[in-house]
């Protein structure tokens, strides 16, 4: 995973921040590991130290694993305090104050496609994963406390799967429950309004996302980056989405998957082509 400052990264950080809550403190990895990199905490204070550049956020709420406090930020201990954050003798804030994550089991099933082996990954509450086996990003999102056993969200989930590769389109939506930054869930917002059968560009995608954050333009490259980590593909349709022009580039999955499935869909192909190399962002 590249450690260099980009416009998705900057973004994906910062929206991170964002979410965390009054009175509640995070620490710069489990924010970075929010994002799904795990190995670039020391970029998450590079963003924090400049974010006034970018408009408002709770950067007082970050802290370091043990609770120890920005270098050189002299108000962050008191407007934590203000918060009701409570702190130990030795300075740093007692870490019970960390945002925490729920305690909900995740399982997995593995499905059977015309296009290979896909693996499911679900909780109580809803579908929280779907990846061709060996994709890219296979199972960012799964917890490492799974096990395989079948729950009923995947009865539903595999109720849809046949449906679709039948050729059809389905009536409904299994429950998901998708974890992510509030951009990345923003951005899959949008590929659940994607037709069956159709497609959208990067750029209208992003264009949506300026509108919705009320800015004049929005990076295509952080919009990519979030299609192309969203955890649920083929029901959250990412392969809907294609790059200027009709390039194919972009897809997880792979582009001669990204072909197939919309040509399973019906969806005008002619001036769709699979670039000489074709990444996932």
């Amino acid at each position: 995973m590249s450690g260099v400052l980009n416009d998705e990264l900057i973004y994906e950080i910062l929206s991170a921040v964002e979410e965390i809550p009054e009175g509640k403190v995070a620490s710069y990895g489990q924010i970075a590991r929010l994002i799904g990199r795990e190995k670039n905490s020391r970029l998450v204070g590079k963003v924090l130290s400049m974010a006034e550049y970018y408009g408002k956020y709770p950067c007082h709420r970050v802290v370091n694993s043990a609770g120890r406090l920005a270098p050189g930020f002299d108000e962050q201990r008191s407007l934590l305090e203000n918060e009701g954050v409570e702190f130990k003798e030795n300075g740093c804030v007692d870490m019970k104050n960390t945002v925490g994550t729920v305690n909900n089991m995740e399982y997995t099933y593995h499905y059977n496609s015309p296009l290979g082996g896909i693996t499911l990954a679900g909780c109580e509450d809803g579908l929280t994963g779907l990846w061709f086996d060996g994709q890219k990003y296979f199972a960012a999102t799964l917890s490492k406390q799974h096990e395989e056993k079948h729950i009923p969200v995947f009865d539903e989930a595999i109720r849809w799967l046949d449906i679709y590769f039948g050729g059809k389109e389905s009536d409904f939506t299994p429950p998901l429950k998708l974890s992510g930054t509030p951009f990345r869930r923003a951005v899959w917002d949008i590929l659940l309004t994607i037709p069956y059968g159709h497609t959208m560009t990067y750029g209208e995608i992003s264009d949506i996302m300026a509108k919705q954050k009320c800015v004049s333009k929005m990076s295509a490259q952080a919009v990519g980056g979030a299609v192309g980590h969203n955890p649920v593909t083929l029901i959250v349709p990412c392969h809907r989405v294609v790059g200027a022009g009709g390039n194919l580039t972009g897809y997880a999955g792979g582009t001669d998957k990204k072909l197939r499935l919309l040509k399973l869909e019906g969806a005008d192909i002619s001036s769709l082509y699979i670039p000489v190399k074709g990444t996932a962002l």
